[in-house]
């Protein structure tokens, strides 16, 4: 509240986002998949468990990259996640397990998870790891649902287009492990438009085909995107021009001036 200082809120290019083993019958399902996103409370999270650090945000590219879709069609709505339960023929009471990281705020997250997909009449069991451990299971496709994060390497979309829409082999021992692998999704047809995206000549043609191949990511992915993270930096008053930068390794000083 001091007049000496501002904060500062950037976004960054982190996402984080709910993993579904297609391994698990009941979530291979896309009626059930399409559920859950409706029995998640987005607004809720940011508002009273994270403060101003993340916001929502249901797309794999974070706002302020090329080519991302900044539509979040989806908000809790328990009646239609309930009639979508109903619609998918998997019966009632369905159980699944929950791998989470043991730190804040991912325990806070968890269990507000846990708590709107109980209100749709699906039981969660969370398992709560050191993330290492987390991240272990998770490789090796053992898992029901993740509660994990996902950081580009470099700011040109294929970076995070291949890690969520392109897993050229399913199988156990194969040699490319994105996030699709990792949720055993097998989406040949999505593959191939990632691949093309990624050698699109035409500005404007490769934008739109990222953007398509998020919707289609958004609609029937083997995940439920949540929060794009926002960076927060506290500066003197008389301090402009710093840029935090979109990913770890962007911080820019080079324009920072001190009236």
């Amino acid at each position: 509240a001091s007049p000496d200082f501002k904060l500062l809120a950037q976004p960054k290019q982190s996402i984080l986002y709910i993993g579904l083993n297609q391994k698990n019958p009941i979530l291979a399902n896309p009626k059930v998949r399409e559920a859950l996103r409706h029995a998640v409370d987005y607004e809720g999270m940011v508002t009273n468990l994270l403060k101003g650090q993340w916001q929502v945000h249901q797309s794999f590219l974070g706002e302020g990259t090329f080519g991302a879709l900044n539509d979040n069609p989806y908000k809790l709505d328990i009646e239609k996640a309930k009639a979508l339960l109903a619609e998918s023929g998997a019966g009632p009471d369905l159980k699944i397990t929950f791998d989470v990281p043991n730190t804040s705020p991912y325990i806070d997250m968890a269990q507000a998870i846990q708590g709107s997909f109980g209100q749709a009449g699906v039981t969660v069991e969370l398992i709560q790891s050191d993330q290492k451990q987390v991240l272990t299971k998770y490789r090796a496709r053992n898992h029901d649902m993740v509660l994990m994060y996902w950081s580009p390497d470099y700011l040109d979309p294929h970076s995070t287009t291949d890690y969520f829409a392109r897993n050229p082999d399913n199988g156990d021992d194969a040699a490319s492990k994105t996030v699709a692998w990792r949720n055993a999704w097998d989406i040949p047809e999505l593959t191939e438009a990632t691949d093309a995206a990624a050698l699109e000549l035409d500005t404007e043609a490769r934008e739109q085909a990222y953007l398509e191949i998020q919707k289609e990511v958004q609609r029937n992915g083997a995940y439920v995107l949540l929060f794009q993270q926002v960076e927060n930096t506290v500066l003197r008053a008389n301090v402009d021009g710093f840029i935090s930068g979109p990913t770890f390794d962007t911080v820019n000083y080079s324009g920072v001036t001190k009236s």
